[in-house]
């Protein structure tokens, strides 16, 4: 989400990138590793998001929020009965990325800037196409489901790490000391 400090951005652009090479590298790994992978991801980037939201509480922060606890909500879901079958994991999944891609669309509608604006509204797009197609093959294989997910965290991450780039960096604060 937009008005996140820089670094909040990038580890949530690599946390992604990092799950998607791990969804990509072991697809036969059991549903419950999978769910429980997806689950702690989506528990730390909803925390990351939820103090994003509540640092800098400008323009589309409330939709922030929203989403940051969303996420945080659901990763919470799937981490804790990581038992669930593979053919709910992919429903979770489609729900959340239907949320959340949603609201990054509404936040990329009312940011200012072409740039800006257009990767966040991408962002959403990717998420909202996710969904869509996760709801249309729920009972799609483990395999099938780790290396489509693995294919859109890469996605997003590389996209996120891109948007990070294009956001001013945070002034620098130094201290004087004893002085």
């Amino acid at each position: 989400m937009m008005g996140q400090p820089r670094w909040l951005m990038i580890v949530r652009g690599i946390l992604a990138v990092l799950l998607g090479i791990l969804l990509i590298a072991w697809p036969d790994h059991s549903a419950r590793a999978l769910v429980m992978m997806i689950g702690l991801f989506m528990i730390v980037t909803g925390i990351m998001a939820l103090i994003g939201a509540l640092i800098l509480r400008g323009l589309g922060w409330g939709l922030g929020l929203s989403g940051a606890i969303v996420t945080l909500l659901l990763g919470l879901l799937a981490f804790l009965w990581p038992g669930i079958t593979i053919d709910i994991l992919v429903l979770l999944m489609a729900a959340w990325a239907l949320v959340f891609g949603v609201i990054e669309i509404i936040t990329g509608l009312i940011l200012p800037g072409s740039t800006i604006r257009a990767l966040t509204i991408g962002l959403g797009l990717i998420s909202v196409v996710l969904a869509l197609l996760l709801f249309a093959a729920p009972d799609v294989g483990a395999m099938m489901a780790s290396w489509l997910l693995g294919l859109y965290f890469l996605a997003t991450g590389a996209l996120r790490l891109y948007q990070a780039t294009q956001v001013p960096r945070e002034p620098r604060v130094y201290r004087v000391i004893g002085g």
